[in-house]
């Protein structure tokens, strides 16, 4: 049996409670305001809120919002922080 997290937290989009659900990737955060709000958070095995990380300097070449650090299948990449208004990806530096 799994044991869920306890987290309390609000939705910064629209204020209503949110409620950790489960998938097949693991925990997460969900607005209870669905389906006008589709607010998520991941968390992490301690029932922390994981926070997607910005990479500084980069930028969206189409629209200048700056680019976070996504994970996929394939591994990890750079997409723009705007989505879903803008679906730009690119593959992450070499550091």
């Amino acid at each position: 049996m799994v044991v869920l997290p306890d987290v309390k937290r609000d939705c910064e989009k629209c204020g209503k409670p949110m409620v950790v659900k489960t998938s097949r990737r693991g925990p997460f955060l969900a607005c209870t305001g669905y389906p006008e709000c589709k607010n998520t958070k991941h968390l992490d095995k301690q029932g922390n809120v994981v926070e997607t990380p910005t990479v500084e300097g980069e930028a969206c070449a189409e629209c200048g919002a700056p680019m976070v650090v996504k994970t996929g299948r394939r591994g990890p990449f750079l997409a723009c922080g705007a989505y879903p208004k803008c679906k730009s990806a690119r593959p992450l530096p070499k550091a």
